[in-house]
This record gives C-alpha cells, sequence and structure tokens, in this order.
C-alpha cells in the first residue's frame, strides 16, 4: 500500500483486463483530495532543505505525494537540467525560449511534459511548459 506523506494510505481502484499487455494486478492511485487518476513519476524533489532523486505519486490539481518508505531510503543529489531522469511533471524551472536562446533571456514555469526523449542532452532537457510554451531546461527551482 503506498502512503501519503501528510494524509496516510491512498486510495487504490483494480484496472479492468485489457489482454497480455497490462498486468492484471496493476493497481491505479487516486488523489485523495480530489479523486483524479495520478502518475507514477520519477525525479528530483526538494524535501527539508534537500534535493532527492525518487519516485512520487503525481496528481495534476494537488502536486507530488512521495512516501516515507521511499523518502527514508533516498540519497541526496544535485539537480542537474542535463539530465532526464532529474526532470519531472510540476517542478519548478527556469527555461530558454527558443527564440531568446541568443539573447538568454530566462522563462521561469512548471513542467508540464518532458519532450526530449534521451536520456541526456547536453543543453538541457526540451519540456513544455503547463503554460504551453516550449524551451530547453537551464536550472532547476526549489
Amino acid at each position: 500500500m503506498h502512503y501519503d506523506r501528510q494524509i496516510g494510505p491512498l486510495a487504490e481502484r483494480a484496472l479492468p483486463d485489457r489482454g497480455k499487455e497490462f498486468d492484471q494486478e496493476m493497481m491505479i492511485m487516486t488523489c485523495r483530495y480530489c479523486g483524479r487518476k495520478t502518475y507514477q513519476t520519477t525525479g528530483v524533489h526538494f524535501i527539508n532543505g534537500k534535493w532527492y532523486l525518487l519516485k512520487a505519486d503525481y496528481c495534476v490539481e494537488h502536486g507530488s505525494f512521495v512516501s516515507r518508505a521511499d523518502l527514508d531510503k533516498a540519497e541526496p543529489v544535485t539537480p542537474d537540467p542535463t539530465v532526464r531522469e532529474h526532470i519531472r511533471l510540476g517542478l519548478h524551472v527556469l527555461i530558454y525560449l527558443k527564440e531568446h536562446q541568443l539573447i538568454q533571456k530566462p522563462t521561469e514555469g512548471y513542467v508540464g511534459c518532458v519532450l526530449t526523449k534521451s536520456f541526456q542532452h547536453i543543453r538541457g532537457i526540451k519540456v513544455r511548459l503547463t503554460d504551453g510554451r516550449v524551451g530547453r531546461i537551464v536550472k532547476i527551482l526549489e
């Protein structure tokens, strides 16, 4: 059972049978606050003044929920905007939009979608912000 760091156990529902490609024992996690489906994400999280790389359940309305067990096992890391594993939905970032790359004018926002498919990109991971703008991450903010 998964635990929310703020409110305890999260609600669980079983998936309907959809054939071989889906595991019948796989569970859909729902947000205890709004009942929406949550997504399993891996990325950096700023908790108690430190950055950790770990898995979390993400609700588009209420953000990420990290289990106490995962937090206890996690190692502190330095967030790197060139590594895709460190980027997650809802992360607060600074990006360079394509049209502002030459003048290096940063834009602040929250990650809505990760567009870079490769594990690492030397100029930064390309993302779409929640407001629809697209650019490469320069810095990960708290």
